[in-house]
């Protein structure tokens, strides 16, 4: 049984504002060339950058009629500008065996395995699922607590004090011998 594999996409907090991403912004439809290239590293993500598939000892390199079907929204004219695009951006090139891959791959898409990334959180790497947990374990317990502290302040409150209580249960005696006409 093979362990799920999750992607992401790292998007530093420059990438909207930087000068290959204002260019393809400018341009007809640039809009779609940069959604466009971030569905392609998405797509990318189980190649290692390559835009290409293998079936059995057949490598496919993918054609603009590929990305087409593959991305659904994006005409092939769109697709065809925008591959033209990054080429001279380099944000892709064409290798040797005549895929494209997308440039710098490793610093755009990450990925762990759902055990490394429980042992991550429990090193405690950023804010931990198990300290999360503890926390939320603490506050029920100072609920818990605050809640019994309540309900005995609501008990004094109710009951009489035992200094109290002991001169009335005297008073009750004394009346109780007078009324036998016992002398003290």
């Amino acid at each position: 049984m093979s362990e799920k594999k999750f992607y992401w996409i790292k998007v530093k907090t420059t990438f909207l504002t930087s000068e290959t991403v204002d260019f393809l912004m400018s341009q007809k439809d640039g809009a779609n060339y940069v959604v466009l290239y971030q569905i392609l590293c998405l797509l990318t993500a189980n190649t290692n950058g390559e835009l290409g598939r293998t079936i059995g000892e057949v490598l496919i390199p993918y054609d603009e009629a590929k990305i087409t079907r593959e991305c659904k929204w994006f005409s092939i004219d769109t697709v065809r500008i925008a591959l033209n695009l990054y080429e001279k951006l380099g944000l892709v090139y064409q290798q040797e065996n005549g895929l494209l891959r997308i440039a710098n791959f490793s610093n755009i898409v990450g990925s762990e395995t759902k055990w490394a990334n429980y042992k991550r959180l429990q090193r405690g790497v950023g804010n931990s699922l198990e300290n999360v947990q503890q926390d939320i374990r603490y506050k029920s317990i100072d609920i818990r607590d605050k809640s019994i502290e309540e309900k005995k302040e609501e008990r004094k409150k109710e009951e009489p004090s035992p200094s109290s209580t002991s001169s009335k249960e005297a008073e009750e005696d004394l009346d109780f011998i007078a009324k036998l006409g016992v002398k003290s």
